[in-house]
This record gives C-alpha cells, structure tokens and sequence, in this order.
C-alpha cells in the first residue's frame, strides 16, 4: 500500500520537486539584417574617398596673397599686443621701482672700488709707551680723555711714506693696548717685498711689524709733544 506524501509547508530547497529544464529560451537579439551590411559596405568607399580629398585640401600650399593676408594678420596682432601693454601697466598700476622690494624697503646699492693692482690697503695700530700711561691718566682726571689725546698726536704727523729699507720697531713696552690708535695706510707691493727680503722669514713675519718701525719714532715724538702741551 503505498505511503501518502509529507505534506510540506515551505519551499522545497533539495531540489527534487523542480521540473527538468525546457529547451534554451529564445534570445531577444535579432539576427544581423544582411541588406544592412551590405548598405554599409558600399558607403565605406565614399567616405575614404572623401577623407582623402579633405586631407589634400590642407596640405595644399597657400598662394603668395594667403602668406601676405596672414603676415598682416600677424603684424595686427602683435602689434595691438604691444598697444596693450602699457595701458594693463598702467591699469595694474606701477611695479617696485629700482633697488625697491615688495615691502617697501630698498636694496643697499655699494658702488665697486677700483683697487690698484700695485699696491695695498693696510690697517696698523700705533701703541702708546708705558712711560706715556701717568701723564694720560693725569689728562684723564682732567677731563681729557685718552682718545683725545691720540687723535690729536695723530694729527700732527706730517704726510708719510713708506721706504723699501727695513727699520727695527722701538724696544720699549708698551701701555694699555685699549689705548692703541689705529691707522689705515697705502703701501707699494714692490716696497713691502724690498723690506720682506730684508729680515729673516720676512715673508711669514706680520706686515704691520715690518713697517711700523718707520713709523714709530715720529708717533712717539708727536705724542710726546701732544701730551706736554695738553699738561700745561
């Protein structure tokens, strides 16, 4: 006797009540029109023929009058640029003017100097004699400070010029080195080189050591006087 059926009340997921599969359904693309390929195959000829002519349309050379036409047409256009131009500065208004930054200040403008390729620009620092430093203090609890003392003495040296000899530096000490006065001097290359070749390993030696000697004697003596006069 055969068995009734379990009654389900949910989809069956195994799979076993689906029916088999019916033949492939029809697809909805039509099948490619044959006039229409043919249509399409006779116009390509015509359209590459058609390329063909535009493309020999460009590269036909211009007559002299078309070069003429578009030189003029140049000329107007650079020539209404140049027209331009000023009024969009003026318009704009002004740019930074010379040596002037965008934030108002302005660039250190320091003319070149013209150095004499036979000579040289040397600084030198005439010292003050350890016997001089009692009478200085005495003008400076007067009220006459040592630097005027110095600017004064210096004063009174007469025009000097360095000679191609060496002369020894003064063998006495020296003072307080704050009271140094310092001097810029010219010297002639060939002359210092004529008193390097008088002194042992004068071309290692300091310059200032080697011309100083010429002129000390004159400082220390205008010093002397400066001092002596200032005392009175």
């Amino acid at each position: 006797m055969p068995r009734d059926r379990i009654k389900t009340t949910r989809e069956d997921a195994t799979g076993f009540e689906e029916k088999p599969k019916g033949a492939r359904k029809e697809s909805i693309l039509k099948s490619l029109d044959q006039g229409a390929v043919a249509s399409f195959a006779k116009r390509k000829p015509v359209t590459k023929a058609a390329d063909e002519q535009s493309v020999t349309l460009l590269d036909q050379p211009k007559s002299e009058g078309d070069h003429a036409d578009s030189d003029a047409a140049v000329g107007l256009t650079d020539t209404q640029s140049l027209d331009v131009q000023p009024a969009a500065d003026e318009a704009g208004g002004s740019g930074p003017q010379d040596g002037a930054l965008a934030d108002g200040l302005a660039e250190l403008v320091v003319p070149p100097r013209t150095r004499s390729a036979g000579t040289l620009h040397l600084t030198l620092r005439l010292r003050v004699l350890h016997r001089h430093v009692p009478a200085m203090n005495m003008l400076a609890g007067q009220g006459i400070k040592p630097d005027t003392v110095l600017r004064k003495a210096y004063g009174r040296l007469p025009p000097f010029r360095f000679e191609p000899h060496y002369v020894p530096r003064v063998a006495e000490p020296s003072g307080p080195v704050a009271w140094n006065h310092r001097m810029t001097v010219t010297v002639l290359k060939t002359t210092l080189q004529a008193i390097e070749g008088q002194v042992r390993d004068g071309a290692s030696a300091p310059r200032s050591h080697l011309l100083l000697g010429q002129i000390e004697r004159a400082w220390f003596s205008s010093l002397d006087d400066t001092i002596k006069e200032l005392s009175k």
